[in-house]
């Protein structure tokens, strides 16, 4: 949750009414920031066989089919549970905006079959997911989606913090920066530090 603070943090500060919906593992941070807790999905990740499965394929073939593994198969495999409870609570209780971390692909697709407006929130994985969307996470969903009569999936407009170049060297279209922000019970740099930019990137 903390990579979501620049997203909930504002909303809060403003008057809004903000509701997290997710595993209970995510119970006591929400609680932490002020923010209603709902429950919806599942805690897979906490799954040992899960971590040691994606562990071993890391170790052997590297970041790269890691990555493809996560999110071209277990993640989509995981949003039908998410996104079946969000369409069952959000048919009962509506919101007027869905903000999605980038990679719950269940709340997505809930809020595109429910017809309500929707951000992908960048919590330092969207480059990957812009990456492999077209080859590994859209073929892997098409299947969801058209159970629940939608058409092919897509990545909805994505916010991320401030600067954009920070994550993207060149940023997609639907990318929208937004200023980051700390919530308050996080550390704070002292007074007079600054945090150097990153390296630059260089193309191989």
């Amino acid at each position: 949750m903390s990579a979501l603070d620049y997203v909930t943090g504002p909303a809060l500060e403003q008057g809004h009414d903000v509701a997290l919906y997710a595993p209970v593992m995510f119970r006591r941070e929400a609680q932490r920031r002020g923010v209603e807790f709902h429950r919806a999905g599942t805690d897979w990740t906490c799954d040992f066989a899960v971590q040691q499965a994606a562990s071993e394929i890391w170790k052997e073939s590297g970041n790269a089919p890691f990555n493809r593994y996560i999110f071209g198969r277990l993640w989509p495999d995981q949003a039908g549970a998410k996104a079946h409870d969000l369409i069952t609570e959000w048919t009962r209780e509506r919101p007027d905006l869905v903000i999605a971390e980038c990679s719950d692909l269940g709340a997505q697709l809930a809020a595109k079959v429910l017809h309500l407006p929707v951000y992908a929130a960048d919590n330092g994985l969207g480059p990957v997911l812009v990456d492999l969307w077209d080859t590994d996470i859209a073929p892997a969903l098409t299947c969801l989606h058209k159970q629940h009569g939608q058409d092919t999936p897509v990545l909805p407009a994505m916010l991320t913090p401030a600067p954009a170049q920070w994550f993207y060297e060149t940023p997609p279209p639907s990318v929208r920066a937004v200023r980051r922000t700390v919530a308050e019970f996080r550390t704070v740099l002292p007074s007079g530090w600054t945090v150097p930019p990153p390296p630059a990137r260089s193309s191989t």
